[in-house]
């Protein structure tokens, strides 16, 4: 048994030695395997007795890349760690330090990708006497690594505006302690490009949220070195934002070009990027973004921090659409608390709007102000047209797309019977005496009306006959009615459109400069100042003339009598007829 194990003993001495024999030295093993840049420089610069070390040792045309002046011999101590660390102890994001004092950061990507400091590392495990582990590398590692990333962007002339963004977010200690990240770096003219007016709302103190939400979208929780990119999504600390890597014609990173790669950090490493970022935001974001919506945003706030309103545009959950005015048109509407206002600018439930809108169509959407409607339908030119107001596009948020609309949103003031009983008193009775308000409070109903002013009924000539013939009068009031169609200023073509009433007979509607003429058969009149006014259930136009279907008879004598018991009983047989 002692034979048996004394013999063990010397097989294994003897293979020892065989192998320790068998390794050349470092200078010889370094021009064995075509190294020999690297062997002379530390020959040169009495490096050659390294023992148990790592050296990290770069191919020969990667010398051509170090800059003049650097300190040579620093420079090769930092290609060499002091102990043995072998290809089979190298896990993701092991930091060691270099004999130079810097952090050497080797990464394992999938596919067998390994680097340290970025350098991709080609070959691995050549063993040379005394102890010493090469690797071979692809490049240089000229860089001393010795600060974190915020200290890095200080020193570098190009990061001004994002060190001062970093700052004003409250996001340099977790930039400069977060191990092992990478940071998509905008460059000054990056930001240079953006409006003015935005760069300057994020760093607004009430704004500090949208600020960190960019630059978060710009910082990857992992080392991820130019040689690793592959097309695809990457998390971002933003968690509402992913940045796509797109490898076609050339890398983008969220859009943007990388202009300097692998800049190394002792906790990660930096890109420079020529565009910043812009993640997507809550409509609550976006309203702050753009200056030209600042009066809706006070208002909004007006309302307090928990309000309904506000709780929505800031929820990303919700499927929304916001309408917003700019500040040349937006105002507090008279008559309506400015909660009820807001809360009607907010569409619900949607977070699109129909794509087959088309002119006079009624498309009714519900609003954040309870039971009331938003109505749908769109311009001759396709453009479409809330409550005949226009709406144009803005940016489209976690939450839903923000529309700006070219004139005030006014809140409807209720139904046809609520707009009559304020504007028209007297025929609001005679609507209450005919039994109508029911009827005419059905949010379902949607009428077109071209209603004559006083004055209109005092140029009717032989009115007291007409009034007479039933016929003939039923014709006339029901000439003024569209049913299920909502016609507004815009949504008439230049030319005019033509338009079948509740009567049967066709009116030709043509635009002019303020207002328009509607067309009858036998005559015609203009739509006033007072047009566009909206009902929950229908829009109304004044004209100055009464529609006639038929010729008018004017042999007979002018019959006089009270404008408003004219207007009373236009309204109250046109919807006897009608409903």
């Amino acid at each position: 048994m002692r034979t048996a194990n004394s013999l063990t003993l010397i097989l294994l001495l003897a293979t020892f030695f065989t192998f320790a024999l068998s390794q050349q030295p470092l200078i010889e093993t370094l021009r064995a395997n075509n190294l020999t840049s690297l062997a002379t420089l530390l020959e040169t610069n009495g490096l050659t007795g390294l023992s148990n070390v790592t050296l990290f040792a770069p191919v020969n045309s990667a010398f051509s890349t170090v800059p003049s002046g650097v300190n040579i011999v620093n420079v090769l101590r930092n290609h060499v760690v002091g102990s043995r660390v072998l290809s089979s102890a190298v896990t993701n994001n092991l930091v060691a330090q270099s004999l130079a004092n810097g952090a050497l950061r080797l990464n394992v990507y999938t596919g067998g990708l390994v680097t340290v400091n970025a350098k991709v590392i080609t070959r691995v495990d050549l063993l040379a006497a005394n102890g010493v582990v090469i690797h071979i590398i692809n490049g240089v590692l000229s860089d001393i690594v010795v600060s974190n990333t915020v200290q890095i962007a200080q020193s570098l002339s190009n990061f001004t505006t994002l060190v001062s963004l970093v700052v004003a977010a409250n996001l340099a200690t977790p930039l400069s302690t977060l191990q092992a990240i990478t940071v998509f770096a905008p460059v000054n003219p990056a930001f240079a490009r953006l409006p003015a007016a935005v760069v300057a709302a994020v760093q607004l103190p009430d704004n500090l949220d949208i600020l960190q939400a960019v630059l978060t979208a710009h910082v990857v929780n992992a080392t991820i070195v130019s040689a690793s990119l592959r097309a695809g999504n990457v998390a971002t600390l933003n968690p509402d934002y992913s940045l796509v890597v797109d490898t076609t014609g050339g890398v983008t990173l969220g859009g943007a070009r990388p202009l300097l790669v692998d800049v190394v950090s002792t906790n990660g490493i930096i890109h420079a990027i020529d565009s910043v970022i812009i993640p997507p935001f809550t409509l609550w974001a976006n309203l702050r973004l753009d200056p030209d919506l600042s009066a809706f945003v006070t208002a909004v706030r007006g309302l307090g921090n928990s309000n309904s309103v506000l709780t929505a545009l800031n929820d990303k959950t919700r499927n929304l659409i916001a309408l917003a005015e700019e500040n040349s048109t937006f105002s507090i509407q008279e008559g309506i608390s400015a909660a009820d206002q807001l809360a009607y600018h907010i569409i619900t439930g949607t977070r699109t709007l129909p794509t087959n809108v088309q002119p006079y169509s009624v498309v009714r959407l519900a609003t954040l102000y309870t039971n009331n409607f938003v109505t749908l339908t769109a311009a001759s030119n396709g453009t479409l047209l809330a409550n005949g107001v226009g709406l144009v596009l803005g940016a489209n948020g976690l939450n839903g797309p923000l529309y700006y609309t070219t004139e005030r949103l006014d809140v409807p003031a209720g139904n046809l019977v609520t707009v009559l009983q304020s504007l028209a008193p007297t025929l609001a009775s005679a609507v209450s005496a005919a039994g109508l308000v029911e009827t005419l409070s059905n949010p379902n109903a949607y009428f077109t009306v071209f209603a004559p002013t006083n004055a209109a009924f005092n140029k009717v000539n032989n009115l007291t006959n007409i009034l007479k013939d039933r016929a003939r009068l039923t014709q006339i009031l029901t000439i003024h009615v569209i049913s299920n169609q909502a016609v507004f200023a815009l949504t008439v073509p230049n030319q005019g459109a033509n338009f079948t009433t509740v009567s049967t007979a066709s009116i030709r509607v043509v635009p002019r400069a303020v207002g328009a003429t509607v067309f009858a058969p036998y005559s015609s009149a203009n739509i006033v100042d007072n047009y566009d006014v909206v009902c929950t259930n229908g829009v109304i136009h004044f004209i100055d003339t009464v529609l006639l279907p038929f010729p008018a008879d004017t042999s007979s004598s002018l019959s006089l009598i009270s404008s408003s018991s004219l207007f009373s009983l236009f309204l109250s047989v046109v919807l006897f007829f009608l409903l």
